[in-house]
């Protein structure tokens, strides 16, 4: 970055505060403060966290007053966007009613399907297996509980009280009988993701059974769309 690009840099940050009337030696410790923040920081960090961490730094640089000035200002933000919060869990039922469409969904077509499929194996060669079985099982429902832990300490970082609905839409999603029934083809945490894998799945589950190889090569819309989606 060349001095005159610092210097414009620099600019753009007193004027993005112009309500602080920061100094340029002020505003120089901000841009480094931006930069930093960028590479160091997790892109996980709720929006709490990410302002409490930004007023710890603003206190540092700013004078009495200015901060003053700046706390009166994020706890406005703040305030607004618990608001939007709270408008958005007043639709959380929509959560709800597509979590359970999903599960009718797997129980009522997906499964049937599954077992029904000339495709799948015997799984009689896993009777002598046992003890491997209960070792896996207890590991996985060791996993399956330190999920559920992360499903709701996210759900109270990122969204507080503000969305009781879609909490409940998650925690009857990744209940125990369906983490142990469908495991990992349960979606993330995404609606649009949902309603993409039943779309997947309703592509594999008509008349030729859901492993058919013929239609393996006329999916490649639904997965683009998949892709579209991931990225």
């Amino acid at each position: 970055m060349s001095s005159d690009e610092y210097k414009w840099s620099v600019e753009i940050v007193r004027s993005r505060h112009a309500y602080l009337n920061l100094t340029f030696g002020q505003a120089e410790q901000i841009l480094l403060y931006e930069q930093e923040y960028s590479v160091l920081t997790s892109s996980s960090l709720s929006v709490w966290e990410e302002s409490d961490y930004e007023s710890y730094v603003y206190h540092r640089i700013l004078d009495s007053e200015q901060f003053t000035r700046y706390e009166d200002a994020r706890n406005q933000h703040l305030e607004s966007y618990s608001l939007d919060l709270a408008e958005q869990g007043r639709f959380g039922v929509n959560d709800l009613n597509s979590v359970q469409d999903l599960l009718k969904f797997l129980n009522e077509v997906f499964l049937p399907g599954f077992f029904e499929d000339p495709d799948c194996l015997p799984f009689g060669w896993l009777d002598g297996e046992q003890a491997k079985i209960e070792f896996l099982r207890a590991e996985y429902q060791r996993f399956l509980f330190n999920e559920k832990k992360q499903m709701i300490a996210d759900h109270f970082r990122h969204y507080r009280t503000y969305k009781p609905t879609s909490l409940k839409a998650w925690k009857h999603l990744y209940s125990d009988t369906n983490n142990s029934v469908f495991g990992q083809m349960l979606p993330p945490l995404s609606l649009k993701w949902m309603r993409l894998q039943k779309e997947f799945l309703d592509f594999y589950s008509t008349e030729s059974g859901f492993f058919s190889r013929r239609k393996i090569y006329s999916s490649m819309s639904v997965l683009n769309n998949l892709k579209t989606l991931m990225r």
